[in-house]
């Protein structure tokens, strides 16, 4: 299997400098001079460099919440809570759900994602003016086009339909409403698929976005939109493909290894932010040397399974010791409060690889997998691809072949209902601490049943749990932001908040 991932080569971090950015941060006040630059496939493949640059910034003053949007995400969820020290901090204010539309940092988050896509329009307004090889033209095009998807996912999920700019706008322009309904999924699904036509399979350079992470965001975006027959058509394609599979180790461990430097761009890893500079974007949950930022929750606790392999059969979980005979992903995920701060008595585990990593992974094989499994759940067509996807998971999570099914609890075809229940459990401990938990909660519907309440954490000598804060949740505002003031206010008034927030 060949290795596909984002390479992130910073070549050119000052392509497009600075400015005062202000409505939806796409005027083009910094483009380079047409003379001076767009002459040949060495200045396109700069610039291509650029956005990426732009794209997985942590935060250089411009930027300041683009990590931290992914790899902490969880703690807006059920799954955890910000840890004592960063209560304060925007992501619990976010996950208690008393978010104004005067917060500082949503005005931020949206300023940032709209700066990383008018660097994508000038690029694409460009791109047809430098003389170079068309394929290499088409190429970087296509790998542009994916990140212009990606923010504009982080968008629409983040405000419902948002402003769809397309191009650079000039200074009178900005005066902009949200997009009709449905026409922001639209946009970005546009983009995916003229990127999914144009990216190879193996770009001649490696590291470069490929089909392969097109057809995987493409179904990330369509299982979220409830499109359930074209999420596993797209799923379907990245498995057919033969590119990918899961990453496994020697010892069985693959699940945590996968993470670390020594193991970056693995066979599992469909797209991933790269640096050189291990501290550059790493903000994972687990990796700071003083505090944790993000404290895992009882609820996620008590998702994992447990198991006795010597009688093939799930077993209910030991009270006097937690951690005996659970999912191995729950000791590879979690661990009780050691020498860090936590605000549960959990402590997140899984990144702690040895080293801080220098890859981000955004989209992993495994989660192709559990895609197409719960699409084909959705719509009631449950056949062995079903069980045989989400087996593959499961077994390489006990470190086992997945035909060892004498020492991995085997999913086998149920109801529907069942295996509803048991894709939303395998997804929720997979991928936990990658920052999708949220997004899963929001296309559930499920926010105001786990949303609500104590947030708890590890259970105390007088058998009681330890309460970490309480939370709130209005199913009839909190699946959205509110739009920043800031910006509605730039924008006359065109821009209308959403429900809830006025």
């Amino acid at each position: 299997m060949k290795k596909r991932t984002i390479s992130i080569l910073i070549l050119l971090t000052g392509l497009f400098t600075a400015c005062n950015d202000e409505f939806l941060d796409v005027a083009p006040r910094d483009q380079l001079s047409d003379a001076t630059f767009w002459r040949n496939q060495d200045d396109a493949i700069a610039a291509a460099t650029g956005v990426y640059d732009y794209w997985s910034s942590r935060g250089n003053g411009e930027l300041e919440t683009k990590s931290r949007a992914l790899y902490l995400a969880d703690d807006w969820s059920d799954d955890a809570i910000t840890t004592g020290f960063w209560n304060g901090f925007w992501y619990n204010t976010w996950g208690l759900g008393n978010i104004s539309p005067q917060d500082g940092m949503i005005n931020s988050y949206w300023k940032g994602l709209y700066q990383v896509i008018r660097r994508a329009n000038v690029f694409l307004t460009n791109i047809d003016k430098p003389e170079m090889d068309e394929t290499m033209r088409k190429q970087l095009a296509g790998e542009v086009r994916f990140i212009r998807a990606w923010e504009y996912f982080s968008l629409w999920k983040t405000w419902g339909d948002v402003p769809v700019v397309d191009r650079p706008l000039d200074v009178d322009e900005l005066n902009l409403s949200r997009a009709e309904a449905g026409k922001t999924l639209e946009f970005i699904l546009s983009d995916l698929n003229t990127a999914i036509a144009d990216l190879a399979v193996n770009p001649s350079q490696a590291g470069r976005i490929t089909k392969g992470a097109a057809l995987a965001l493409k179904a990330r975006v369509q299982l979220y939109a409830g499109n359930y027959q074209d999420a596993a058509n797209s799923a379907k394609a990245v498995i057919d493909s033969g590119v990918y599979e899961l990453f496994q180790t020697s010892a069985g461990d693959g699940y945590k290894q996968q993470f670390i430097t020594a193991n970056n761009n693995n066979v599992e890893s469909i797209v991933a932010w790269q640096y050189k500079d291990p501290e550059r974007g790493n903000e994972k949950p687990g990796l700071f040397q003083w505090t944790n930022l993000t404290s895992p929750t009882k609820a996620l606790f008590d998702t994992y399974i447990a198991y006795d392999s010597n009688t093939d059969q799930l077993i209910s979980v030991d009270a006097n010791d937690e951690f005996a005979n659970r999912d191995p992903r729950l000791s590879m995920t979690l661990e009780k409060t050691g020498w860090k701060n936590s605000s549960t008595g959990y402590d997140v585990n899984k990144f702690n690889g040895g080293d801080a990593g220098t890859a981000n992974i955004l989209i992993r094989y495994a989660e192709v997998l559990l895609t197409y499994a719960e699409a084909k759940i959705e719509m009631n067509d449950i056949d062995a691809s079903v069980v045989n996807a989400i087996n593959a998971v499961r077994a390489r999570a006990f470190g086992v072949n997945v035909i060892d099914t004498d020492n991995y609890p085997e999913v086998v075809i149920d109801s529907q209902e069942r295996l509803r229940e048991i894709v939303r459990a395998e997804r929720r401990v997979e991928l936990a601490m990658e920052g999708l938990r949220w997004d899963d909660v929001k296309r559930w519907n499920i926010g105001a049943t786990v949303m609500n309440g104590n947030v708890l954490g590890i259970k105390l000598e007088d058998g009681s749990y330890k309460v970490a804060g309480s939370r709130s949740f209005d199913a009839g505002r909190d699946y959205l932001r509110p739009i920043p003031q800031q910006q509605i206010d730039l924008s006359n008034g065109a821009l209308v908040q959403n429900p809830g927030y006025n």
